[in-house]
């Protein structure tokens, strides 16, 4: 969170125009051409379908557990890299990252790592750029876990090197990981729907917003690089964060609305 984190939060810290029949005359409207995005991103298709959100193990706000709805739509199969912000950048759609500690842009080999030290405005920002948006909470965790309820995208096991993560079983070792990276170099990790990265990377915007103690509050999904805790790679876990904040363990994915 910006300016400060709570006691609840540090170990994650440290560790968002068809023709169609109309009435019984099946009148046609023309919606006009599609507008053709600037960028090609690449995503994933996932079904309408019904799944378990929450969790009864889990923080108080993963409560209560229940069955939601979900209209289809795609998601990005990774979060969004460095290299496709910049081209936003380029456009003049997007405003350059924060140059802080631990930020990817402008450090050199990081163009296939996801752009961090984004804020919530940023990340829809690039979105909208890209003919798409931020997902909901309720569209990302299906896509991360599925009809099934698993814990995390690859089912129930805990992580291991599915992920890019700080935990026991890393590739780099426990507590040895520097930085985020690459997108989808994970891909044992895949999530039912073939989304990767969902666990561990960065944590990611949703569209989602809230308020804690008066102040409006947007949600994160997924964990990130520097968390050693499997509780926070799990796929119902939910974390507030200030929508203006430019944190390092922060990254985004877009989304869209299948077409109807």
């Amino acid at each position: 969170m910006a300016g400060s984190v709570s006691s609840k939060h540090i170990r994650r810290l440290a560790a968002i125009g068809l023709l169609g029949l109309v009435g019984a005359a099946c009148h046609r409207r023309a919606h006009g051409p599609v507008p053709v995005p600037p960028i090609a991103l690449d995503m994933v298709d996932v079904p309408a379908g019904r799944f378990t959100m929450g969790a009864s193990d889990g923080e108080d706000d993963e409560r209560p557990v229940r069955t939601e709805s979900v209209d289809g739509f795609s998601i990005g199969r990774t979060e969004t890299t460095v290299a496709d912000y910049r081209r936003c950048e380029a456009a003049h759609a997007c405003t350059p990252t924060a140059p802080k500690a631990n930020c990817n842009e402008g450090v050199p080999g990081r163009e296939k790592h996801p752009i961090n030290c984004v804020t919530a405005m940023q990340a829809a920002a690039f979105c909208a750029w890209a003919g798409a948006r931020l997902p909901t909470e309720r569209e990302w965790e299906y896509a991360g876990r599925g009809t099934d309820g698993r814990r995390y995208p690859w089912g129930n096991a805990a992580p291991n090197n599915q992920l890019c993560w700080d935990g026991v079983g890393s590739d780099r070792g426990r507590g040895k990981r520097t930085s985020t990276c690459p997108v989808g170099s994970y891909t044992g990790g895949a999530s039912p729907f073939g989304a990767l990265d969902m666990a561990g990377n960065v944590w990611e915007w949703t569209s989602d917003v809230s308020t804690d103690h008066s102040d409006i509050v947007q949600m994160t999904r997924g964990g990130t690089w520097f968390t050693y805790d499997a509780l926070d790679v799990r796929m119902p876990l939910r974390m507030r964060v200030y929508p203006g904040a430019k944190n390092f363990g922060i990254g985004f994915r877009c989304a869209r609305s299948a077409e109807t």
